[in-house]
């Protein structure tokens, strides 16, 4: 990240970093690439806040709205066929525990799918 901003704005002091410009780098993306960008950037003026003991310029940062989703819908039962073909072995760490042991949650109609009991 650093690397990239010396790159792209040149040197500076970060005591002089401000909301303003932080706005202006940001203003080259929109929705979750902007907020996404903008975590990286509150991740920076938290460090430079803690390490220099000067305001963080991130705090006025505003994050870009975004579309309101319903989530990714269930996928039906020719789908679940089609993927549990395509990765078996995957699909099997999905119906019998996940990587960490625990059962994913999926919710009941693709969980039952699976061979998994209900939550």
């Amino acid at each position: 990240m650093l690397d990239e901003i010396r790159e792209r704005y040149g040197h500076g002091r970060v005591i002089d970093l401000r909301t303003k410009h932080i706005e202006a780098d940001l203003n080259r993306f929109a929705g979750h690439v902007r907020n996404n960008h903008l975590k990286a950037w509150r991740g920076f003026g938290n460090w430079l806040a803690e390490t220099y003991n000067i305001t963080d310029p991130t705090t006025d940062a505003k994050k870009s709205p975004v579309a309101q989703s319903d989530g990714h819908p269930l996928w039906s039962e020719e789908e679940i066929e089609a993927f549990r073909a395509y990765w078996p072995t995957f699909f099997q760490k999905l119906a019998h525990g996940s990587l960490d042991g625990g059962l994913p949650q999926f919710g009941v109609p693709l969980n039952r799918s699976l061979g998994a009991p209900d939550a």
